[in-house]
């Protein structure tokens, strides 16, 4: 993983086409926001990331952009 906001260009040159942000939001999800808006303005598209320790229904569906975190149960007929 790498990558900052004045490489992107250099990114998708390169053929990264998702992207996700490794920026919690505790209290002011500005910053988080700013960086997801910033990704998709560039044309790339948000990844789905399941940690291998969770545990997901087949049933569930996830969205584009979906982070699962690790232990976390994500039950059948969750629509995320």
């Amino acid at each position: 993983m790498r990558g900052a906001d004045d490489e992107l260009a250099t990114l998708i040159e390169e053929g990264v086409g998702r992207f996700f942000v490794g920026l919690g939001g505790v209290g002011d999800n500005g910053p988080r926001a700013r960086l997801f808006e910033l990704g998709l303005r560039a044309g790339l598209e948000p990844a789905t990331v399941v940690a291998p320790s969770a545990d997901v229904s087949p049933s569930a569906k996830l969205g584009v952009g979906t982070f699962v975190g690790p232990g976390a149960v994500v039950n059948a007929g969750a629509d995320l």
